[in-house]
């Protein structure tokens, strides 16, 4: 799946035109793929932006894109309903915005902004499924090369390597990919829509194989879903081996709405974790620290350059 998408942003009598070459589908709506964990009708709405960059408050970036409102992954533990103000009848998970005319957006903003990297899905995630109908990212990407602004992509979906190819291009970019386990089926409790672990570490290999570097954002660590020494310590020699630059560990922190969405799926498969869960969020847990340390330690054994993100 490398390389070339359904179709690209071309400039047409002066303005930017969606010329679509892909092949026909079956009829299937986006989104409404099957979950692992339960089952939702995913609503996809085709929604217009006044922006595309906005000014990013994490280190080393400039400016955040995010051409996906909402996110079909449904991790529980997301942050991102709390930083959107979200108050939507749909759970999240189960609706999607996505931002029709970004490309074009960008593509304006780029001759008048100054240069920066920008960070793509710094909210919501660029390449989940409503990505391979609308191809926004790609698109974006597109008019990001052009310009050979640096990009740093975050996501936990292995379709990113379908744009290897493009990701080439750009003499600065990074992708980085989020893993909270190695357990799959805690995965598809707690990350519903997003990818196998397993698919992700194969994605990783094939970026560092091509060149591209990498990174992981272990995180949130999740009470319970780490606790295997001897599997965590086999991900992350395999993470090593896929040439992965760097590995930053994150705690789980408190946001409106989180609680609310881990605490049913905490109480089916770790009811006796609950409290751990509580310690955490509204707490402190000197074990949770310590759990975290043992973990960063445990990444460097194994021939990663990891580290603790530093934030309250």
């Amino acid at each position: 799946m490398h390389g070339g998408g359904p179709g690209r942003w071309d400039d047409d009598a002066g303005g930017l035109m969606l010329r679509d070459d892909r092949p026909k589908q079956d009829g299937s709506r986006p989104g409404k793929t099957p979950r692992d964990a339960r089952e939702c009708n995913v609503d996809v709405v085709e929604v217009k932006c006044r922006s595309a960059l906005s000014r990013s408050g994490l280190s080393n970036l400039q400016y955040a894109l995010n051409p996906y409102r909402g996110c079909e992954h449904g991790c529980l533990y997301c942050y991102a309903p709390a930083v959107l103000h979200y108050e939507g009848k749909s759970p999240w998970g189960c609706f999607v915005e996505a931002r029709t005319n970004m490309p074009v957006v960008l593509a304006h903003e780029l001759r008048r902004l100054p240069r920066g990297t920008v960070g793509v899905g710094t909210v919501t995630d660029p390449y989940q499924p409503a990505e391979q109908k609308y191809r926004l990212t790609r698109h974006c990407l597109e008019q990001l090369l052009r310009k050979q602004w640096p990009v740093c992509v975050q996501t936990k979906s292995a379709s990113v390597v379908q744009d290897i190819e493009l990701l080439r291009g750009f003499r600065e970019a990074e992708v980085g990919m989020t893993i909270t386990a190695g357990d799959d089926a805690e995965r598809k409790c707690f990350e519903p829509g997003a990818s196998p672990v397993e698919e992700r570490v194969r994605a990783l290999g094939e970026l560092g194989e091509a060149g591209i570097r990498t990174f992981v954002f272990f995180g949130p660590v999740l009470p319970g879903l780490v606790e295997d020494e001897n599997g965590l310590g086999e991900l992350f020699r395999r993470l090593a081996c896929a040439k992965v630059g760097r590995m930053m560990v994150d705690r789980l922190r408190v946001h409106p709405g989180v609680w609310d969405r881990l605490r049913p799926a905490v109480l089916e498969r770790h009811p006796r974790l609950a409290g751990a869960y509580e310690e955490v969020l509204f707490g402190s847990s000197d074990d949770y620290e310590a759990r975290l340390a043992d973990i960063v330690e445990l990444a460097r054994r194994s021939g990663l350059s990891a580290s603790l993100v530093d934030r309250p």
